[in-house]
């Protein structure tokens, strides 16, 4: 049975994999996104009483706890909190700030849904929803994953 190739393979379609997926495909990756759920970004859509608090203008390394305390500076250094807002803003997405620099949508969190399902088009980034994976093998540098869909190859 041939398997589905790409470069990245990505187990679920929440805020993380979706904005992982749109860094990929940026970097010209070819990249698969698989999610058992029946919609992308559930969460998402929940969060902030429907409104979505997506970022917070004060977010810095001193609110992480990591093992390596330098990985949250050097992650935020290359994509801050102001490089989200800007995201938002070319989307045409209306927000507002609450208490302690939470930001959200002064409509829908399904707009910010909306807008990374189109970041994601616009690097080509496929998105496979109602796929349950049955196993993950990891073979001479590859992923080999196998899915209600079939197998892909990562």
């Amino acid at each position: 049975m041939m398997a589905d190739k790409c470069d990245v393979l990505i187990l679920g379609a929440g805020a993380a994999g979706m904005m992982c997926a749109i860094r990929a495909g940026q970097r010209g990756r070819s990249v698969v996104v698989l999610d058992h759920a029946k919609a992308p970004g559930e969460k998402i859509r929940i969060s902030g009483g429907g409104r979505c608090n997506f970022t917070n203008i004060h977010a810095g390394p001193r609110n992480y706890l990591s093992a390596n305390p330098h990985f949250a500076k050097s992650a935020l250094a290359r994509y801050t909190p102001r490089d989200f807002i800007a995201l938002v803003e070319k989307h045409r997405i209306s927000w507002h700030e609450k208490t302690l620099g939470q930001l959200f949508c002064d409509d829908s969190a399904k707009d910010i849904i909306r807008m990374l399902l189109a970041e994601m088009q616009a690097v080509n980034a496929k998105l496979r929803l109602e796929t349950s994976v049955s196993a993950v093998a990891h073979d001479g540098g590859r992923f080999r994953v196998s899915t209600s869909g079939g197998v892909i190859e990562a």
